[in-house]
């Protein structure tokens, strides 16, 4: 299990998962590897150069492909997020269920995991 340290603002469990993610800034998007998430965040890896900075905003959606259907059907998931952090790479976000019904998916998808 992986816990918080002092540092981190991360007050929810990080959960492993491994999907097929795209993020959408402004006119642009990238394909992302979502490798873990929680109730309040996740930490994907854009696979592309990416002009992405801390504090932008944008869309994510997670997608279904390669995914057990015990959580593909939760799939497709729109999430509004923030940069909170960037690693080359690696950008840990802050996000949230870009509608209810992405909620109650959002709730069910990590009850699953």
């Amino acid at each position: 299990m992986n816990t918080p340290s002092s540092n981190e603002r991360r007050d929810t469990e990080r959960l492993p998962l491994r999907a097929y993610a795209e993020l959408a800034h402004n006119l642009q998007r990238y394909e992302a590897h979502v490798l873990d998430i929680s109730e309040q965040g996740a930490r994907i890896a854009l696979l592309v150069d990416h002009n992405i900075t801390t504090d932008h905003e944008f869309t994510l959606v997670l997608e279904p492909q390669d995914l057990p259907d015990i959580l593909s059907k939760y799939l497709p998931l729109t999430l509004t997020a923030k940069a909170v952090h960037i690693r080359q790479h690696i950008l840990g976000i802050r996000c949230s269920p870009l509608h209810d019904q992405d909620a109650k998916r959002f709730a069910k998808l990590l009850a699953q995991i």
